[in-house]
């Protein structure tokens, strides 16, 4: 069974996360249809599983099923979708640093 099922892709640019004095990226892929009503987060695992067909183009196989936005409190979406304000849903820090080291 085929689900012809079209999406813009949208590669997260994360902040980094300190743990236990680790430094963390999550780095996800967002999947929004067209109409932005049904989207799929999946991670960079999963995506490098997408055949690239042409430039910009993938096909991917769906391992879990999409999400209706409207039902979700999820910071990215929310952040894509909504403009202008942070919402509530997303975890919001101050980190203060006099210098910064990334390699």
């Amino acid at each position: 069974m085929w689900n012809n099922k079209f999406f813009n892709i949208f590669k997260t640019n994360p902040f980094p996360i300190i743990d236990n004095e680790n430094l963390l990226f999550t780095l996800f892929y967002l999947f929004i249809d067209e109409t932005q009503i049904h989207y799929l987060p999946i991670n960079e695992k999963q995506f490098d599983k997408c055949i690239q067909i042409k430039p910009g183009n993938y096909i991917c196989k769906q391992e879990q099923p999409t999400v209706i936005a409207s039902n979700m409190d999820n910071c990215e979406l929310k952040l894509f979708t909504n403009s202008g304000t942070i919402p509530k849903s997303c975890d919001k820090r101050i980190i203060h640093s006099d210098q910064c080291s990334i390699k």
